[in-house]
């Protein structure tokens, strides 16, 4: 995952978007957002492109419990305007300006699901946030979904959608420490489906002074 840095105060609520630009809050424990059309067709369709030319390889630095059979990596290299970008510094208050490519994940038609896990760093602490923005489509009714299993009162699930975007805190807020109810799992691709599934993947260190110099699984 491409790595951000919070560029406002030290605790995980300066993550919090506008909710009037277009953000509805799926959960408030742990707290989990999504963004419709957060890009638009034009937007997608380049990225889809980006993606369909670059070289993807194996996942690095993947616990070997997330491995999944159809799962591939690659670094999308934009430039420091590409509107992602812009959007994701407006809305999440992150200094985008160091970031040169987007990390990529490709999900081959017949990939295994991911179990249920915390998204961390390789050196086994909880990233803070995860951010997701998926550029393919999944109908309802098909498997690939994003699901938290202790999200609320019942487990959620988030279909993929080209265009939008879905995050959530990794840590509890008061203390900065995992938050077992974020676990979340993606299921798996059917091996009949169209398309692969392909997403963007960011993390958010909303501690500057915890920043760690190691990448994200």
């Amino acid at each position: 995952m491409a790595l951000l840095l919070a560029t406002l105060g030290a605790q995980p609520s300066v993550a919090s978007p506008h909710l009037s630009n277009g953000v509805a809050q799926l959960s408030q424990a742990p707290r989990i957002w999504l963004v419709n059309d957060f890009l638009d067709k034009a937007e997608v369709s380049y990225l889809r492109g980006l993606a369909d030319a670059t070289q993807f390889g194996a996942c690095e630095n993947q616990r070997v419990l997330n491995k999944n059979r159809g799962k591939a990596c690659a670094q999308l290299k934009i430039s420091s305007s590409t509107p992602v970008l812009d959007r994701l510094a407006k809305l999440w208050h992150v200094d985008t300006s160091h970031i040169e490519s987007l990390a990529a994940v490709r999900y081959s038609p017949g990939s295994s699901p991911s179990a249920a896990h915390v998204d961390r760093y390789s050196d086994g602490t909880p990233a803070d946030m995860t951010i997701v923005v998926y550029l393919t489509d999944a109908a309802p009714e098909e498997a690939g979904h994003t699901n938290f299993p202790y999200a609320g009162a019942a487990p959620l699930s988030v279909a993929p959608k080209a265009g939008s975007l879905l995050a959530w805190m990794n840590v509890d807020e008061a203390t900065g420490e995992e938050n077992p109810m974020a676990e979340h799992s993606v299921g798996a691709t059917p091996a009949d489906a169209p398309h692969d599934r392909v997403i963007l993947q960011f993390s958010i260190t909303l501690r500057p002074q915890l920043k760690r110099s190691c990448p994200p699984l």
